[in-house]
């Protein structure tokens, strides 16, 4: 307490927004930024892609109700001075494992500084000129190869997806773009089977369309593939093809609703739903697909995440209340794990036909703990609607006890409070902790996620947040050495301010070779 401190957080929404809610980092990472908001001495710094962000934002209620977007700064590529870009192009160049003669053709005649100084300088960029393990260019013919990638971004992939690919290739590129930019190979060679399928594609000049054979090809050029002990996935090589295709695509009404009839992962309802969200789709597009989906598309082979989604989206034509209906029966009778509660309540409010028996819904999310919202719809749901299933009730009070439990991380808990000074026999004083103190200020902190939980909810679990204080098993040497156990670094280390010269002598410094 009370020393100066930086907290830095990169990436904190990783590459996939869904997973990091999923695993409650929205959560975990608004209640540290609520607990040193007051703090001066105290800065936490997080960064992510701003994409990334704002779907993280949309998408997690935790995120939205704590407001922290009121709190960003968007760093833009033209906000970066010389130097700034500088230092990215040298630790690309010396992370990357650039071989010696590559390095040589960027330093002949400082040509450092005329790619630092391109106005199409961008961070992805340099990463894609200096990765040249991916990239088919001799030494001699590399700084060819860098200028016209800087003058013509969009050429680095125009040319390879058109003219190096064929038709099959860049279905299956499309295929994982569509659906997040991830695939396992299982769900991968499905789709593709069924858009070939689907666009009849043949293949006059002999080109190979098996499976293998493609995603070999693709995996040279356009894909990584992933190996773990028990399954295969394929991802994009670079995000910036997913940019490239996305410009390119977006506009074929035709083409994606092709691609959505072969994707039939809820993956790929999401990456839907985000694209029309940030304009790059148009809506009208994006019903017309949906409607092309729920006429084609919508049998109970699907999963239920998928079902409900489409059910969900389209909730608000009443023409199609007898096949939602349908649906909503179907989980009603065969109840399975959900991903996302929320829009089921949502249609089980608005379609769900006269249930007589609730117990159902326990079997939708006993084997996971719900989010934030998703508990509070419940709730309200099974309040509202006067439900009473004592299996439901069990499960909904495990639930918010698992809730609180994981709320409460150490790192959320002030032991300072409870700490005293005692002195042992050896006559050396040392901190202990007073349990009771402790127990009482944990038991008030569950009392408070709870009131913030049930809010405007008339509900009582029974949930005793004195017996669960007690209960806790606390690591609280990890917690000392997070509030006690930092290094001893002056202030000035931690708050020291850079001062960044555009310089071109600061940046020649920097190239400098010993």
């Amino acid at each position: 307490r009370n020393k100066r401190q930086i907290f830095y957080f990169d990436d904190f929404l990783g590459s996939n927004y869904f997973e990091a809610i999923e695993n409650k980092k929205d959560s975990h990472v608004t209640k540290f930024i609520e607990r040193i908001r007051n703090d001066k001495s105290k800065r936490f710094l997080l960064t992510s892609r701003t994409n990334i962000f704002y779907s993280g934002i949309h998408h997690s209620s935790i995120f939205a109700n704590k407001n922290i977007k009121k709190d960003e700064f968007i760093l833009k590529i033209d906000a970066l001075n010389d130097l700034e870009k500088g230092k990215i192009l040298y630790n690309h160049i010396w992370f990357n494992d650039l071989k010696k003669e590559f390095i040589d053709e960027i330093y002949r005649n400082k040509r450092y500084l005329n790619i630092i100084e391109h106005k199409n300088f961008n961070p992805r960029l340099i990463e894609f000129i200096t990765n040249v393990g991916r990239i088919n260019v001799d030494a001699n013919e590399f700084s060819p190869f860098i200028s016209n990638t800087l003058d013509n971004p969009k050429d680095i992939w125009e040319h390879c997806f058109n003219t190096q690919s064929n038709s099959f290739i860049r279905n299956l590129v499309l295929l994982i773009v569509f659906n997040g930019s991830k695939m396992t190979e299982g769900e991968l060679r499905t789709s593709y089977d069924k858009l070939i399928s689907i666009e009849n594609l043949t293949n006059p000049t002999n080109t190979d369309k098996r499976f293998n054979s493609t995603v070999k090809l693709a995996t040279q050029s356009f894909l990584n593939r992933h190996m773990t002990d028990d399954s295969v996935s394929y991802s994009l090589f670079h995000p910036s093809i997913a940019d490239y295709i996305i410009n390119e695509y977006c506009n074929d009404k035709s083409k994606l609703i092709a691609l959505y009839r072969s994707l039939l992962s809820i993956e790929s309802l999401r990456t839907l739903k985000d694209l029309t969200s940030n304009g790059a789709i148009s809506k009208t597009s994006y019903t017309d697909i949906l409607e092309t989906l729920f006429s084609k598309n919508f049998d109970d082979k699907h999963s239920y995440n998928y079902l409900i989604f489409i059910c969900h989206a389209l909730s608000g034509d009443h023409t199609k209340e007898d096949q939602i209906a349908k649906i909503l029966n179907l989980i009603i009778s065969k109840p399975k794990a959900i991903d996302d509660l929320t829009p089921l309540i949502c249609l089980l409010e608005d379609f769900g036909p006269k249930i007589s028996n609730y117990c159902f819904l326990f079997k939708t999310f006993k084997v996971r703990l719900l989010r934030y919202d998703e508990l509070r719809h419940v709730l309200e749901f099974t309040t509202r609607n006067k439900i009473n299933c004592p299996k439901l009730s069990s499960e909904l009070k495990k639930q918010v006890h698992d809730y609180l439990l994981k709320e409460l991380h150490p790192f959320h808990v002030d032991t300072e409070d409870s700490l005293y000074t005692s002195t042992g026999y050896d006559g050396e004083e040392k901190t202990e902790l007073n349990s009771d103190l402790l127990n009482a200020r944990v038991s008030c902190l569950f009392e408070e996620e709870l009131s913030d939980l049930l809010s405007d909810i008339p509900i009582d679990l029974g949930i005793d947040t004195t017996e669960m204080a007690e209960d806790l098993n606390l690591n609280f040497d990890a917690m000392f050495n997070h509030q006690m156990g930092y290094s001893s670094k002056s202030d000035d280390d931690h708050f020291s301010n850079l001062v960044h010269s555009p310089m071109v002598d600061d940046i020649n410094d920097l190239f400098e070779r010993t």
